[in-house]
């Protein structure tokens, strides 16, 4: 079902998702598609439009991505980032950039929120899923496994000191 006919959403209804897409960035043609893959960019675009086809002011976006039992994993959230929109237009989409995703392979689920003047305007629990292909997120050729390792990837380093 497409996100604008969804009817199992929450919030006022001021501003409704009409759709999400999955850019992949990493690809020359940038790809849509409900794939990823660990270590790379992932765009993902939440088309949304206005009750009443006017503009908003003061509006927040959430993107939650969950495993496969519900944990919530990670949370883009506008005001975490001071990405926050004073104005948006009527009709648009919102545009959530992720320079590297750091995901063990694995399928996720996604949750969307939004806030107008601190009022939830839009809430879909699974808005879609997002499927993370292995990719070498260390550039080391060792892959990690979710299930192993866990499904969060960190870039880190290690090294040794004499004491």
């Amino acid at each position: 079902i497409p996100l604008i006919a969804r009817q199992d959403r929450t919030g006022s209804g001021v501003l409704r998702y009409t759709h999400i897409v999955f850019q992949r960035v990493y690809d020359a043609a940038m790809l849509e598609s409900n794939s990823a893959m660990s270590g790379q960019p992932l765009r993902i675009r939440l088309g949304y439009q206005t009750k009443d086809n006017m503009p908003m002011y003061n509006v927040m976006v959430a993107l939650h991505i969950s495993d496969y039992l519900g944990r919530r994993l990670v949370t883009c959230f506008t005001e975490y980032t001071g990405d926050s929109f004073q104005m948006i237009p009527a009709r648009g989409e919102f545009i959530c950039e992720i320079p590297r995703l750091n995901l063990t392979s694995g399928r996720y689920q996604i949750e969307l929120g939004s806030k107008v003047n601190g009022v939830v305007a839009d809430r879909i629990v699974s808005a879609g899923t997002l499927d993370v292909m292995e990719g070498d997120f260390y550039e080391t050729g060792k892959l990690p496994s979710a299930t192993v390792h866990g499904p969060i990837l960190l870039d880190h380093h290690w090294s040794v000191r004499d004491v």
